[in-house]
């Protein structure tokens, strides 16, 4: 997590490539860094050869960059949104299902429609002074780890218990606020108790995949635009029976290992029903829209990241 999480290592020992790739690569002599850059086009000549990179600087002056091969290493959509607004490659048109850029972007956890809940005795320290915790996974009901014999979904879910109950100190923060009828002993008492629990609610909510279909995509906005007047990427996407069906199927399930684990008050949520759970924002596990493939109607880059249109191009994100 390095910096990013609110966790600082003291030995630097972190896995960041802020403190370990990029000083080891600028030492070799054979990388410039421009920080505090945002790169917007690619310009290329007419048999698609890409020729220089555009980009801004810290203070807005716009510098270009030539070179002879090109890595788009943008983090999740602005891969998709620099070759739009380059003109690389086939945008996709959800109408005629054609193109590729932007087509197929997919959830691999959708939203959970249903869960388990139950209280463990079990407590813990949730003061904002520790790391993240190693939390566990069930993956017994998870991608194709059990039979799906009569299920009417694909996939399954995945479900996170045993994080650290705190935060890292960049998060701390009082958990109560005094008040008229919380003040003094009382107080102390509700922050003792929210800082060392001794008992824990544990809520278990399988959540199913929302796999890419072709009604799932990413195109240019043609309302909303950056600061620099270029298109915003839009995402169009939304939650498919697969996901609430997965759910209402794997709750019970998770019930009853709720109740082995010594669990008291336990109960299962309502069995949810497909359609009523939509997306109404932007996640940043949402993938795709640049996809690697073999078929160059439906892939932007081939097995090797290169792009099908511009050889010159390629992409790892």
């Amino acid at each position: 997590c390095g910096e990013g999480c609110n966790f600082v290592c003291e030995t630097g020992a972190k896995a960041n490539a802020a403190y370990r790739t990029v000083p080891a690569a600028i030492a070799t002599g054979n990388l410039s860094l421009r920080t505090s850059s945002i790169a917007f086009r690619f310009d290329m000549d007419s048999t698609g050869k890409i020729l220089d990179v555009r980009y801004y600087d810290g203070a807005g002056n716009i510098h270009v960059q030539p070179a002879t091969v090109f890595i788009n290493t943008t983090m999740g959509y602005n891969i998709v949104r620099l070759s739009l607004l380059s003109g690389i490659g086939h945008p996709y048109n959800s109408a005629t299902v054609t193109g590729s850029v932007g087509r197929g972007i997919a959830q691999p956890t959708g939203s959970p429609s249903r869960s388990a809940t139950g209280t463990l005795a079990l407590g813990g320290n949730s003061y904002s002074a520790g790391n993240y915790g190693q939390p566990y996974q069930f993956l017994d009901l998870a991608d194709d780890n059990f039979d799906h014999t009569g299920k009417n979904y694909i996939g399954g879910s995945r479900v996170t218990v045993g994080n650290y109950f705190g935060a890292g100190p960049g998060n701390l923060a009082i958990a109560t606020s005094a008040n008229a009828g919380n003040i003094g002993g009382k107080y102390k008492a509700s922050l003792a108790n929210h800082y060392l629990p001794t008992t824990t609610t544990v809520s278990l909510s399988p959540a199913g995949m929302v796999p890419p279909t072709t009604n799932n995509f990413l195109d240019l906005d043609p309302h909303y635009v950056d600061m620099f007047g270029d298109p915003c990427t839009r995402q169009t996407l939304d939650n498919i029976p697969n996901g609430t069906n997965c759910s209402n199927d794997q709750a019970p399930l998770y019930q009853v290992i709720l109740t082995k684990m010594g669990a008291t008050n336990v109960t299962l949520g309502a069995v949810a029903t497909p359609g009523t759970s939509h997306v109404t924002s932007f996640s940043n596990h949402t993938r795709g829209g640049c996809r690697m493939g073999l078929d160059p109607k439906t892939s932007v880059f081939n097995a090797w990241g290169q792009s099908w249109t511009n050889q010159n191009y390629f992409a790892a994100g």
